[in-house]
């Protein structure tokens, strides 16, 4: 039997923006945002199809009043788009 170690295990840069989410009723119900969280055009359609982020906002750990006001500022302007933002999508730059 071969004994596994996670001891090299390091995070991901690229994966700074996953929430944590469960299905329910065929929907993404969000369940905890992490404090790296910005919003970013390449995420816009996906943001729209979430239900409950704006309200697991404020259960963000580490993560500052100021910003969490922020995050709660801008969340109309990006599901705004309604899945679709318009122009060309180009990188993962983000608030």
């Amino acid at each position: 039997m071969a004994l596994m170690s996670y001891d090299r295990l390091t995070p991901l840069m690229d994966y700074q923006q996953f929430i944590t989410c469960k299905v329910k009723n065929k929907k993404y119900e969000v369940v905890s945002i992490p404090p790296t969280f910005r919003y970013v055009a390449g995420q816009a359609e996906e943001l729209y199809k979430w239900t409950g982020f704006l309200d697991k906002i404020d259960d963000m750990k580490y993560t500052t009043d100021e910003r969490k006001n922020f995050l709660k500022s801008r969340f109309g302007y990006w599901t705004s788009f309604k899945g679709n933002p318009p122009g060309i999508i180009v990188g993962m730059e983000g608030e």
